[in-house]
């Protein structure tokens, strides 16, 4: 891997290391739950609840996941340091779970960061599905150019987040 590419991952790491920060810090009303998802953990129905139970292999776990008005939702969060995000970047086994969490009747999606011009938007998945898909089915190097501007996200359906009051918008 050049430097340059060592350099570009870590800053978009950096940057998505940022955003989750911002979504967990800050009031909250008390009809919002959020957890971060940690390692080792899954996310279960039991008795009508989300719980978390412990599991050895946690690939693909949305990042964040709770309750807004007793809904339940789960998303994970992403960003991007260019002006398009591309859709590879939700790996299979994260869209699987998004997937099934909106089987379940969850709110699922991304909630997506445009670094750049500190834009959220969240995608739910019933809009994700089909481009993820469609994205997915062809060779990892022809994937690598399905991706998304702001503008893309909005006229797909996506939901314009206002400052980090996600939870006013993810379950409308």
């Amino acid at each position: 891997m050049s430097a340059r590419r060592k350099i570009a991952g870590a800053a978009a790491h950096d940057a998505g290391e940022a955003f989750e920060s911002d979504l967990r810090r800050g009031h909250r009303p008390a009809n919002v739950y959020l957890c971060r998802t940690g390692p080792d953990t899954r996310m279960v129905w039991q008795d009508g609840r989300l719980t978390r139970i412990a599991e050895k292999s946690s690939e693909g776990i949305p990042d964040f996941h709770g309750t807004v008005d007793g809904v339940g939702f789960c998303f994970d969060a992403k960003s991007t340091t260019d002006v398009r995000w591309k859709l590879r970047q939700l790996k299979p086994e994260q869209a699987a779970w998004l997937s099934e969490a909106a089987g379940l009747g969850c709110s699922a999606g991304v909630l997506l960061r445009f670094d750049l011009t500190q834009r959220v938007v969240y995608l739910p998945w019933r809009i994700l599905d089909v481009p993820w898909t469609a994205c997915a089915a062809v060779s990892r190097a022809a994937s690598g150019t399905a991706s998304w501007t702001w503008e893309d996200c909005l006229s797909h359906g996506g939901v314009a987040i206002t400052g980090l009051r996600w939870w006013d918008e993810i379950n409308g």
